[in-house]
């Protein structure tokens, strides 16, 4: 008998698993689980993990207690991608989606200072940037983005993107993938652009590369309807 699929979801910087709210409902086929890391959620409070690798150990501990009648999918959206990728090794694992990824993701100076002492204007700054200026429901979307950031803890946001900042590790992570990857790109993504998400599939061994026309960084809301199709073909190949 075939194994159920379970998809186990990981937010990226200032966010929480609520993120995936408008992609969920199109991946119905599969048992979907979106993860809030530690410190990310206000009702639950929880030290912050300092780096991907800890993300990742907190992110193989989920994986090991997924019920054994499920294959394991690990699906990560930017800081969430790295923390995927850190982890898909593990052998629960069958296959992995990378959104928003980048073989290195060096964080604007100014966004990292700016998240230090003004959260708020670093999680405005980064809903403008990351989606794409001419979306037609692009404020809509910006708003929604920053509902979501408003409501995690404050200092999340600085620690989550000092941690992007300073992974040098994907390289050799993505090096240990033996298992297939779908890398999602948008082609107008100003924080993760191209190029590197380019870069980050030419490392793994078994690689399949989609970009979105006319998306941004953040393509989980901003073509949810599209992402899941790439996904729901990714996993069916």
């Amino acid at each position: 008998m075939t194994k159920r699929i379970l998809i186990i979801a990981v937010h990226g910087a200032g966010l929480h698993g609520g993120f995936y709210g408008a992609l969920a409902p199109h991946l119905i086929d599969f048992a979907f689980k979106p993860l809030t890391l530690p410190g990310h959620d206000a009702r639950r409070p929880a030290a912050l993990l300092p780096d991907i690798p800890a993300m990742a150990g907190f992110l193989s501990a989920e994986i090991d207690a997924a019920p054994a009648e499920y294959d394991v999918v690990l699906l990560g959206h930017s800081m969430g991608a790295l923390a995927v990728l850190a982890a898909a090794a593990h052998p629960r694992v069958t296959a992995a989606v990378l959104a928003g990824a980048a073989l290195e993701m060096p964080v604007n100076p100014e966004l990292l200072s700016m998240a230090q002492g003004n959260p708020a204007g670093a999680a405005e700054m980064m809903a403008k940037w990351g989606v794409w200026r001419d979306h037609p429901q692009a404020e809509t979307l910006r708003g929604i983005l920053g509902s979501l950031m408003a409501s995690v803890p404050q200092d999340a946001l600085a620690a989550d993107l000092a941690a992007c900042n300073a992974y040098t590790g994907a390289a050799a992570a993505a090096a240990l993938v033996e298992k297939p990857v779908l890398v999602l790109a948008g082609d107008a993504d100003k924080m993760t652009p191209v190029a590197g998400a380019q870069a980050l599939t030419e490392r793994l061994p078994q690689a399949v590369f989609a970009v979105m026309e006319q998306a941004g960084h953040m393509l989980p809301i901003e073509k949810p309807l599209e992402c899941a199709k790439e996904i729901k073909d990714f996993l069916s190949a």
